[in-house]
């Protein structure tokens, strides 16, 4: 969780570039010497506003907003929370026991994106949830061809699968209402191949930030 809270922090403070603004700098500086993980989460959250400050210095009103917003979604337990990896579904993304940060209300603000890796239970073990990526839509057609997967007959980049990985399915289109998610690990993930759609309202949270 401190780690989470670091790199939260450096991405507010400094967002694409080298370094941020001196007092954000300066609350990144000092993270280190908090102890313990509440002490971290608070710091964090000051660290947020004297970012959120030092960019609406230089930004225009509606940056402003967009940034507070952000700020307020990572530092609110209640919308976020941590999880752990169990299993290996998703490698090499992410790793077995490994942690990552869920937003869990955020995306049915802005909706969900291709390639967005989403929280949701087992379409046969309800009782259970699990990461996939979502790699369809309601009205996509998907299929694969010499182990790629196609969607609407154009091949998908897939930069995060491992070297030589192959995909194998059955010809699909997404049913209204629901999802064609799909384990980055294909060797050992079910996914939608198997395991049939998924509905969009069960969908629980979307990872932001890995751990």
């Amino acid at each position: 969780m401190k780690r989470l809270a670091h790199r939260v922090l450096t991405v507010a403070v400094r967002g694409r570039r080298e370094r941020g603004g001196p007092w954000g700098e300066a609350v990144l500086a000092e993270f280190d010497q908090t102890a313990g993980t509440a002490a971290a989460l608070r710091w964090a959250v000051g660290g947020l506003r004297v970012a959120i400050a030092e960019r609406c210095a230089r930004r225009p009103a509606a940056y402003r907003i967009a940034i507070a917003g952000l700020a307020a979604l990572l530092a609110a337990p209640f919308l976020v929370t941590v999880k752990y990896v169990p299993s290996g579904s998703m490698e090499p993304t992410m790793t077995v026991a490994s942690s990552h940060l869920v937003d869990k209300v955020g995306f049915r603000l802005t909706g969900l994106d291709y390639g967005d890796v989403v929280i949701h239970p087992l379409p046969d073990h309800p009782e259970q949830e699990t990461e996939r990526r979502v790699l369809g839509f309601a009205g996509d057609r998907l299929d694969c061809r010499a182990g790629r997967l196609f969607r609407n007959d154009e091949a998908v980049d897939e930069p995060y699968l491992r070297s030589g990985m192959v995909t194998d399915c059955e010809p699909v289109t997404v049913p209204d209402g629901t999802l064609y998610t799909l384990g980055d690990s294909r060797d050992v993930a079910n996914g939608s191949r198997f395991s049939g759609f998924v509905s969009a309202e069960t969908v629980t949270g979307r990872v932001v930030l890995l751990g």
